[in-house]
């Protein structure tokens, strides 16, 4: 298998979703391959830099790849007016995803641009033949993405909006504790998200609280996507705290290490 990660591509579709929102597919069978979920690509644009966005979903067959993000910012406006048949460089699969070995059920929290990645997740784990429930909040019913997607590929499902225009009244933590009520009997049960970090750290006391493992996905600003730059640095605890590092923490690289990490491992 080739180790090149530098691909020109072409843009097969660009889909409107929810409020100044879209999904993005283009042709790369060799990242189509090889990505796996929670894993990254990063995508050029009019700006210097490029930017990192999760593979929201691929097609082995077809050698596809979609992502998806919000208008925010010059460099993902350029992105997201990209046409069918245009051209893109993109850099990809980037980073370390998620642990999915002998998993009995998972329940997967997702919240902001950080739920476009885990309908790849839940993607992935329904192929594996593991149980899924599927928690996702959003402000309100226009300004949700991939609702009926996520539906069809969960096997407990349940959207929270605060405008209570979807599923339940409330934030994604009411979505979760209605989710949660089908794994009670499970064991081997893991916690997956990606969102905005107050919100994976509720996730992860979520988690504990019920003996559940938890991985997070973080959501750091990026530069080179590669591990060199370190520009996206989190906080670590130190398996041991030592005299060298007497606060306990160390920085690892969410490009790289991650975006994936532990959640008992995070300093938040």
């Amino acid at each position: 298998m080739s180790n090149k990660i530098d691909f020109i591509t072409e843009v097969l579709d660009n889909q409107p979703l929810g409020t100044n929102q879209r999904l993005i597919t283009f042709k790369c069978p060799a990242i189509a391959e090889k990505a796996q979920p929670g894993q990254f690509v990063a995508l050029s644009c009019s700006r210097f830099l490029r930017r990192p966005l999760g593979v929201a979903r691929v097609d082995r067959q077809q050698g596809t790849v979609s992502v998806g993000g919000r208008a925010k910012g010059e460099g993902m406006a350029d992105i997201l007016a990209l046409k069918t048949g245009d051209k893109v460089k993109v850099l990809g699969p980037l980073g370390h995803g998620f642990d999915l070995t002998n998993l009995d059920g998972a329940i997967v929290v997702g919240g902001g641009t950080g739920v476009y990645p885990m309908l790849f997740l839940l993607d992935e784990l329904k192929h594996r033949g593991v149980t899924t429930g599927a928690a996702f909040g959003f402000r309100s019913q226009a300004m949700s993405v991939l609702v009926d997607e996520f539906k069809d590929v969960a096997d407990h499902c349940v959207i929270a909006s605060e405008a209570g225009d979807l599923d339940v009244p409330g934030d994604v933590m009411v979505a979760l504790e209605e989710v949660g009520k089908h794994f009670s009997d499970k064991n081997n049960v893991a916690v997956l998200t990606c969102g905005p970090k107050p919100m994976m750290e509720k996730v992860a006391d979520y988690a504990k609280s019920r003996g559940y493992s938890c991985q997070v996905s973080l959501e750091e600003r990026m530069a080179c996507g590669v591990g060199l730059c370190l520009v996206c640095v989190c906080q670590i605890k130190d398996k041991d705290k030592t005299s060298a590092n007497p606060d306990g923490w160390h920085y690892e690289r969410c490009c790289k290490e991650g975006p994936v990490f532990r959640a008992e491992e995070i300093v938040w």
